[in-house]
């Protein structure tokens, strides 16, 4: 019989193509963790969580501001705090929640707390800045884990950068990282 099945040297190419496969992802990994490490050094805890400090600040006295500007309005229309006067101020806050974390991240590389802190989101698998739909996409999963189960799932994600990679959960899934910029590469 000469069929496939009894040819010697079969066995030994299809050994071969999956080592070669293993070794592209081998390869992969390693020339993804070299850009990673050109953009600058795992994100500590502690910067991470100082700059969210700092993010909340910033987001709200964002939308405080939009809520001041309404109190102005009803009071020189002397309309009603429940009335059509304090839509524009609700529009705001909504575009301001909305925007702020996506945006910054996708023009900047971060918010202004990271930004204050040297800290950048890249792309993981390539280090390089983050596209648009992964910016969204990591404010999305990190915005739903807010409101679900009170908060537990929130604390879990941010408990998920104590390991070994330092990333949360919402930067798994979105297949993000939080870098430290070196002195000299620092964001404009």
């Amino acid at each position: 019989m000469t069929g496939e099945e009894d040819d010697p040297n079969r066995a030994a190419q299809e050994d071969l193509e999956k080592w070669t496969d293993h070794e592209l992802r081998a390869r992969q990994r390693t020339l993804a963790a070299t850009m990673r490490s050109r953009a600058g050094t795992p994100a500590l805890p502690g910067h991470r969580l100082l700059a969210f400090l700092v993010d909340i600040v910033t987001w709200t006295a964002a939308m405080l501001l939009p809520s001041g500007l309404n109190a102005v309005i009803v009071e020189l229309l002397g309309a009603d705090s429940d009335g059509p006067a304090t839509v524009p101020g609700i529009v705001i806050s909504l575009v301001v929640f909305l925007f702020y974390v996506p945006i910054s991240t996708h023009l900047w590389g971060a918010t202004p707390g990271k930004l204050a802190l040297r800290l950048r989101v890249i792309n993981y698998h390539l280090g390089a800045p983050v596209s648009p739909s992964r910016s969204w996409g990591r404010f999305l999963v990190h915005a739903l884990f807010v409101p679900l189960c009170w908060g537990i799932v929130f604390l879990v994600d941010h408990l998920w950068i104590l390991r070994e990679e330092g990333r949360a959960l919402h930067d798994k899934v979105s297949g993000t990282t939080v870098v430290r910029v070196p002195e000299a590469q620092r964001p404009i």
